[in-house]
């Protein structure tokens, strides 16, 4: 993608890369955002200023000088100055009060807000699923919840619409809901009659293993294929913007909005990130992680009847 277009109006001459290195920031501007425009497009400066600090890092690691951090220490606000922002708040209940509790400032619904719905789900609807679904048949139950849950934790990972992932988390919760009663229950039918003790007290190692185990596979998994900084990241060195150890320097906002300005003016950080998304497919991570949920299905079932066969 060409660089944005410079100060004159012509069109950027080599991208921000090379104007950082015609134009080196001045010493009082080190002090301003690197990231998007006040109206949330684009802006070629705060490029040239991210990439030149990101170079500046670069070349200090390289030589192997060390940055000292600086400790910002925050202004206690006089209680006066406090107490008439309380004042000054929303209405309870007022679309004002809802749009500041429950949405950012770009629009977007809060990540807090969306993991919760589980947690809320649970606390709601447990009672009347566990007794619903209790009259049906332990691995019917297990695997119906097991697959319905699959179903929500892939569906929450193939779309960037908050409504539709808020959706996913609510039905990944009803299978949560479904399934995790009657796990006790499967460890008890698949044990043998004279150890259904041993197995009971071990019943939680399969936990210990999955987490280690899939903290050690989705934590990579997820920074190769759906990390946004990485993708970003890569992006830049694809097209050859900046160097990789310059690119590792980016992060954040400011790295979006070097970002942005390759893509042209008038770039908001959703271009961006819908860019992202349509070039790596970062949604293809789900698509791993639900395979070996499927796995997971299909292996239980088949213990579990192998376990019935023996007894």
């Amino acid at each position: 993608a060409g660089g944005g277009p410079d100060d004159s109006g012509e069109a950027g001459r080599g991208g921000p890369r090379a104007r950082a290195a015609e134009e080196p920031p001045a010493a009082d501007e080190e002090e301003l955002e690197n990231g998007f425009a006040e109206d949330g497009t684009a802006d070629p400066e705060a490029a040239v200023r991210a990439i030149a600090a990101a170079e500046e890092a670069a070349a200090k690691e390289a030589a192997g000088i060390e940055e000292e951090e600086e400790e910002e220490e925050e202004e206690e606000e006089p209680e006066a100055a406090v107490e008439e922002e309380k004042e000054k708040g929303p209405t309870l209940l007022s679309r004002e009060w809802f749009q500041k509790s429950f949405v950012m400032k770009d629009g977007r619904a809060k990540p807090e807000l969306l993991i919760n719905i589980d947690s809320l789900t649970i606390l709601l609807l447990v009672l009347p699923l566990s007794w619903f679904f209790g009259r049906y048949r332990m691995m019917v139950s297990l695997v119906l919840g097991m697959a319905i849950g699959l179903v929500g934790f892939v569906g929450a990972g193939l779309s960037q619409s908050g409504m539709i992932v808020g959706l996913m988390i609510f039905v990944f919760a009803i299978g949560e809901i479904i399934c995790s009663p009657k796990f006790s229950e499967y460890i008890g039918m698949t044990a043998p009659p004279d150890k259904k003790a041993i197995y009971m007290g071990y019943s939680n190692i399969p936990f210990a293993i999955g987490w280690a185990g899939g903290n050690w596979l989705s934590g990579p998994l997820y920074d190769w294929l759906s990390s946004r900084t990485e993708l970003a990241q890569r992006y830049l060195v694809q097209n050859g913007v900046v160097p990789e150890d310059v690119a590792d320097k980016l992060e954040g906002e400011a790295l979006l909005n070097v970002v942005a300005v390759q893509l042209g003016e008038g770039t908001t950080v959703w271009d961006v990130k819908k860019m992202l998304w349509d070039t790596y497919h970062p949604w293809t991570v789900w698509l791993v992680l639900g395979a070996i949920g499927m796995a997971s299905v299909i292996g239980m079932y088949v213990s579990y009847r192998k376990a019935q066969k023996s007894q």
